[in-house]
């Protein structure tokens, strides 16, 4: 337990489950009895990053992690000891980061100025694939926070509607690489907002890297 908001977990192949504290900016392996195995502070300890510092956060199979700084409009990675080995720029503000096996990341954006879209950089920081707002028609995309890459390539992405935008387009859209609209789901009568995604029937199993979410 602690005072930081947490907007970051994924549970481990080892049982265990990682957690990113977005207020501390700490990266944390957790036991299922709650001890804390592995800690890493991206800053100085009694510092408060803020609401924006952190929001998600994924330990990758190469033993990095890849963090979204919102605020500061960045996704990091970060070796396992918490250096930073390579930044990429977010502007409009990162909610959700995914590393895809062919070494691109994929990257939705919030709605601070030149947001509202999801993007693919590849290694060289290139970007190799963008949807944003206004691409789709009749379907505006206004705060893009939690993603999923489908086997078949397409990709599947929560249009959060906070910040005024209740009810103003479609929770959840599905576009291919060349940006046909496959479904979306809208019920803004027993929701508000989606902030993150995961299509139970897609196979493969999440633990092992297997779902790109």
């Amino acid at each position: 337990e602690g005072p930081s908001e947490i907007y970051a977990c994924q549970r481990l192949a080892n049982g265990n489950t990682f957690i990113g504290e977005c207020n501390t900016g700490r990266l944390l392996e957790v036991t299922p009895d709650g001890k804390i195995v592995q800690e890493i502070r991206l800053l100085p300890k009694g510092k408060d990053g803020g609401h924006a510092y952190i929001r998600n956060a994924r330990l990758l199979a190469n033993g990095n992690y890849l963090v979204t700084h919102y605020g500061e409009q960045a996704v990091r990675e970060y070796d396992p000891q918490g250096k930073l080995v390579r930044e990429i720029p977010a502007t409009g503000g990162p909610h959700s980061a995914i590393r895809l096996p062919d070494g691109n990341t994929l990257i939705a954006c919030g709605d601070r100025p030149g947001g509202n879209r999801v993007f693919e950089v590849d290694a060289a920081g290139k970007t190799v694939w963008e949807v944003k707002d206004g691409d789709l028609s009749g379907l505006p995309l206004k705060f893009m926070a939690g993603l999923q890459r489908l086997p078949n390539g397409n990709t599947v992405m929560s249009n959060w509607l906070g910040h005024g935008q209740f009810g103003k387009s479609a929770h959840i859209i599905e576009v291919t690489p060349d940006k046909q609209v496959v479904w979306t789901f809208a019920d803004h009568k027993t929701m508000k907002t989606v902030s993150s995604i995961q299509l139970l029937d897609v196979p493969g199993d999440c633990i092992k890297g297997e779902i790109l979410h």
